[in-house]
């Protein structure tokens, strides 16, 4: 109660100091961007073309490559941290679980879908994301666009709780060379090379390649899971007459992740991808882009390794606007082959497993934003067309609208349905059961209100209510065991429920040098069995509490950027977490408050040093619910680190 308090205080104290001072107008300028730009951020998550963040009808939140750099982030995991409503738990050193608005039970979310310059990076067999492989050089991502609450109409399935758009620089603006080294307490390897340059023909490329290294977490029995990482790749963009844009970018990698406890081996990744973009924007506001890509992964775990190819296609139209009416639509195709092997133990769990699969999923989506009131309210329709090969086709529709009352205050609400699909981990049990698995459903409710005060101070909140309905979970009702001395397993549309809550964000510029962030949210689930499955078997009530006890209730962040000179910045964050109770016992994770801060000196315009420290507060701590109530939780705990980085740019 003590920790909450003073946090509480800190930021009442920020919020009062905003009112007296909101209405002062200066010109500010701090760390490269001011605040009419930051206010002002373009974005194109939303509605799939170019908007201002300020007019667009959903909860979405931006992190700039400014943002980025002061928050001297090493990965996008632990960047994601000041998005306000987004959960970010570390469950050992090399892997982390991610949530908005919910269900953050494990390391791989179901409901979030995360791109990489348009590029999905969801495992379909796994349904998540292999956050630890998720690892660009952070000095090329533009910004990272957070979209909390469906997206279904626009991206497709597993947009259920949201998207998280990482969207890289053109190689055009970043040119040059870029050389980082680094190390420290956790941090072992910090290490980049980037060069950049024009060529003959008036394209652009870079080329890059980076490794990073990292300590093993903390565990009672002693952890091994120490996390490396290399990847390489390359860019090429060239603009034509016309508006035509041509890109080509691909990556490779190969890492390497420990267990978080025992003598098994180490897991490890490799794969990569090849990306061709053609876009074409006309001067009327019409536009089309084609994108074809190829992706390559392969996963050799210790008793499970996965090859998977991805290919996939999609166009879009943005008509030029006529009559008030602003039309987008396009379509789409991907092809899934997974192939899937395994021994021991885990070969005598999925037996049922087919050992190949070949997926497809064809999509086609229209949405039209219609302008009324003089262009102060705007009314969005649209729809997205889904046929995949587990529950056929999938309607997901949304209505939301964004009235601008006056240009420093505008309103917005959204009705949305959007659905996560089934796996076939989930899907291909026949021999245990005749599954025949409807798609996991939400419809969402949001209403939220966006305030600038003068250009020293903006106010962003939403709040939501979401309707679940179908979600799956596994468990042993009706089930039969296909081979002996294994439990029968069957994945069930077993469970529904809601969830609530509310977002605020608050920007505040103290004073030219000083700029302050605060983020608060608030979070409620409530899941319980359905109907036939409470009787039968007690573990789709457990699995429900379980879902309901992996999020805290509260949580706040405050971050302080500061240039204390033209060559010196200090900046701090502190991040508050309530408790999760879990499972009880060793599972349950206790509030925590944690201290983040960085100093940054340029003694040259091309030379910078970084000194970095974070979670400070305590030796170490907990932030992912455990796994079992009466034994020691199969997680590892953070510690507090340092470290230190010199980048060159030449």
């Amino acid at each position: 109660m003590k920790r909450h308090g003073i946090l509480a205080a800190a930021v009442a104290a920020c919020m009062a100091h905003t009112v007296a001072f909101a209405e002062d107008d200066f010109v500010i300028d701090i760390g490269g961007i001011s605040f009419d730009e930051l206010i002002n951020t373009t974005i194109t998550s939303v509605s799939k073309k170019e908007q201002r963040l300020q007019d667009a009808a959903a909860a979405i939140f931006v992190l700039t490559a400014e943002d980025l750099r002061r928050a001297r982030a090493t990965t996008v995991a632990d960047a994601l941290r000041l998005v306000p409503g987004v959960h970010v738990v570390s469950t050992d050193a090399n892997s982390w679980g991610i949530s908005i608005r919910g269900f953050n039970t494990s390391v791989f979310n179901n409901k979030l879908l995360i791109l990489v310059d348009g590029r999905s990076v969801y495992d379909p067999l796994f349904a998540g994301t292999f956050w630890d492989l998720q690892d660009p050089v952070l000095e090329d991502i533009d910004r990272i666009e957070v979209i909390r609450g469906p997206g279904g109409t626009l991206w497709g399935s597993n947009a259920v709780a949201g998207v998280i758009n990482i969207i890289t620089k053109s190689a055009k603006d970043t040119q040059g060379g870029l050389v980082v080294a680094g190390t420290g307490t956790e941090e072992r390897v910090i290490s980049t090379f980037r060069h950049g340059a024009e060529l003959e023909n008036g394209g652009h490329y870079r080329l890059y390649g980076k490794f990073n290294e990292r300590d093993e977490g903390w565990h009672a029995s002693g952890a091994q899971d120490d996390w490396r990482i290399g990847k390489g790749g390359f860019r090429f963009d060239k603009s034509l007459d016309g508006g035509v844009t041509h890109t080509l970018q691909g990556d490779i990698f190969d890492a390497r992740t420990g267990p978080t406890t025992g003598a098994a081996e180490d897991n490890r990744y490799y794969g990569g991808n090849l990306i061709y973009r053609w876009s074409h924007n006309a001067d009327d506001g019409s536009g089309q882009t084609v994108q074809l890509y190829y992706d390559y992964f392969d996963l050799d775990n210790p008793g499970i390794e996965e090859q998977r190819d991805t290919v996939d296609f999609e166009y879009q139209r943005n008509m030029a606007p006529r009559g008030g009416h602003s039309i987008t639509w396009g379509l789409g195709a991907r092809y899934l082959g997974d192939r899937v092997t395994t021994d021991g133990a885990t070969a005598l769990l999925l037996t049922a497993v087919p050992e190949e699969s070949e997926d497809q999923i064809y999509s086609l989506f229209a949405q039209d934003e219609i302008s009324l009131l003089e262009n102060r309210l705007k009314l969005t329709v649209g729809a997205k067309l889904e046929e995949n090969d587990f529950t056929g086709l999938e309607i997901q529709p949304n209505l939301r609208f964004a009235w601008s009352v006056d240009e420093k205050n505008t309103y917005w609400g959204a009705v949305s349905r959007a659905v996560r699909i089934p796996t076939r981990l989930e899907s291909d049990f026949p021999s245990i059961s005749d599954n025949d698995l409807d798609a996991e459903e939400l419809v969402a409710y949001e209403l939220g209100w966006r305030k600038l005060a003068g250009n020293r101070f903006s106010l962003d909140t939403t709040l939501f209510y979401n309707a679940f309905d179908e979600v799956i979970i596994f468990d042993t009702t009706g089930a039969v065991a296909p081979v002996p001395n294994v439990l029968g397993i069957k994945a069930n549309n077993a469970l529904e429920g809601e969830s609530y809550g509310a977002e605020i964000s608050a920007r505040w510029q103290a004073r030219e040098w000083w700029r302050m962030e605060v983020g608060l949210t608030y979070l409620q689930v409530d899941l319980k069995a359905k109907s036939g499955f409470t009787a039968l078997n007690a573990t789709a009530e457990n699995q429900a509490a379980s879902i309901e006890r992996s999020d805290p209730h509260h949580r706040a962040t405050l971050v302080s950027q500061m240039e204390l000179s033209d060559t010196l910045s200090f900046d701090t964050v502190i991040r508050y977490s309530d408790n999760i109770s879990g499972p009880g016992g060793p599972g349950s994770v206790p509030s925590y408050v944690v201290f983040d801060m960085g100093i940054t000196w340029k003694p040259a315009p091309e030379l910078e040093i970084n000194l970095g420290a974070r979670n400070l507060g305590d030796n170490h701590h907990p932030e992912a619910v455990g796994t079992t109530a009466t034994a020691a939780p199969t997680r590892s705990e953070v510690q507090h680190s340092v470290f230190g980085t010199v980048t060159w740019r030449y």
